[in-house]
């Protein structure tokens, strides 16, 4: 425009003038009576609505965490939006209802005291007048244990009054964000939601907790076990080495006592031995000595018979084997008084008076009875003469053959045996052996 007010170009030519208000109405239509918006106070009005949605954000926040007992910052924050918002209102000058009822819950939560230290309290107020009963006088236990069960009482009551009071205020914040609008109400429900999860993850925390402290006591207990038993193998180990070891020593002890025995058995041999040769030599000299004056003594013997009567002590038939004989005869035999053992073909011979088929001399052999099988009879008994005395009888009938005048009897019985061997012992000197 220039300084008449005209419109001009860039090189200062005059433009048209433009159609009047009146031309332009009738080519547009009727103009209506309109405001252009204040971009201040659009301005002012959104920066009241944020601060307004911040006191709600931390009015929700202290309420869904007012169970809590480390809430300091939450009311910190809560504070401090409760008084940008009052701010805002004073400055504004007006305000709307529904903000003064945001604005009243805010101030109400911030003077109350949260519900979990109220309960709190309670608890412990009741435990310390049961204690300080119990202090007091130990008779009052009874009392003391309806003041706990008051006090149970008083708090289950308290929370059901606390619940009833979420209760009352959710369905008023329900009321108040449905009349703020829609950002209030989904930061209503975004909490809830919010509030839901926390719990959902107390949950599982909590189960997981009791999963973790069942199976540390699983493998606590695992590990006493695992404990006793390696304790118990370590007993049963001990227990078993000290069996091993006592059975040890006395395996030791009784060795060394066999050893002892069997060196002093030794020695006991070595004496039984030395004593055998002394009197088997004694025995051999007094043998070689009878051998050397046998006919001497036959002769004498002839004589004292010439001049003494000799009578006969027993008679009778039994069966005689000797050392060139490999068969039992039946002979008859007769003994004297001399001690002369003789026998003939049979009792008529020796009735006739013929002489006889041959003798032993029963003093100078050793008698004994034997259990060698001789046939089906074991009824034997026999007489040594003129032989080397040994300190046991032959054990076989082969041996007791290979003797030199070892004559082997046997008689009918036992009983006959028996009366043989008992007069041949009585004129011998010798004692029966069985």
């Amino acid at each position: 425009l220039d300084q008449h007010g005209r419109a001009v170009d860039g090189a200062g030519a005059v433009l048209d003038e433009l159609p009047s208000f009146r031309d332009r109405r009738s080519v547009f239509g009727e103009a209506f009576e309109g405001t252009i918006p204040d971009q201040q106070a659009e301005s002012v009005s959104a920066n009241a609505s944020a601060e307004f949605l911040e006191l709600w954000h931390a009015l929700l926040a202290t309420w869904v965490k007012q169970d809590d007992c480390e809430c300091t910052a939450r009311d910190d924050r809560l504070e401090h939006a409760l008084e940008r918002a009052r701010a805002h209102a004073s400055s504004d000058g007006s305000c709307r209802s529904e903000h003064t009822e945001l604005l009243r819950r805010a101030a109400e939560m911030l003077s109350g005291p949260p519900a979990a230290a109220t309960l709190r309290a309670e608890s412990s107020g009741g435990e310390e007048v049961a204690d300080e009963a119990g202090l007091e006088d130990n008779e009052r236990i009874e009392l003391a244990e309806r003041a706990l069960d008051a006090t149970h009482e008083a708090i289950e009551a308290a929370e059901e009054a606390r619940e009833q009071r979420r209760r009352r205020e959710s369905d008023g914040l329900s009321s108040l964000a449905q009349r703020l609008g829609g950002d209030y109400h989904m930061a209503l429900q975004c909490h809830r939601h919010e509030q839901v999860a926390v719990g959902e993850i107390r949950q599982r925390q909590a189960s997981l907790e009791a999963k973790d402290a069942a199976f540390a006591q699983a493998v606590a207990t695992a590990e006493s076990r695992a404990r006793a038993e390696r304790e118990r193998f370590q007993l049963s180990i001990s227990g078993k080495d000290a069996a091993i070891a006592h059975k040890l020593n006395e395996e030791e002890v009784q060795s060394k006592l066999a050893a002892q025995m069997e060196l002093q058995a030794r020695a006991e041999a070595r004496m039984l031995f030395a004593e055998a040769e002394t009197l088997r030599s004694a025995r051999t000299a007094a043998s070689e000595a009878s051998m050397s004056t046998e006919a001497s003594l036959r002769t004498i013997q002839a004589r004292i018979v010439s001049a003494t009567s000799v009578s006969v002590l027993r008679v009778g038939v039994l069966e005689k084997r000797g050392g060139a004989n490999t068969a039992f005869r039946k002979r008859y035999f007769v003994l004297n008084s001399l001690g002369e053992l003789a026998w003939y073909r049979d009792e008529e011979e020796y009735s006739q008076g013929a002489p006889p088929k041959g003798f032993v001399q029963v003093r100078s052999g050793r008698m004994g009875e034997s259990t060698l099988r001789a046939g089906k009879s074991q009824v034997c008994f026999f007489v040594l003469s003129r032989d080397r005395l040994r300190a046991r009888p032959p054990q076989t009938l082969p041996a007791a053959l290979e003797r030199n005048r070892t004559l082997i009897l046997r008689a009918a019985s036992e009983d006959d045996a028996g009366q043989w061997l008992h007069v041949c012992a009585m004129l011998s000197g010798q004692r029966r052996t069985c």
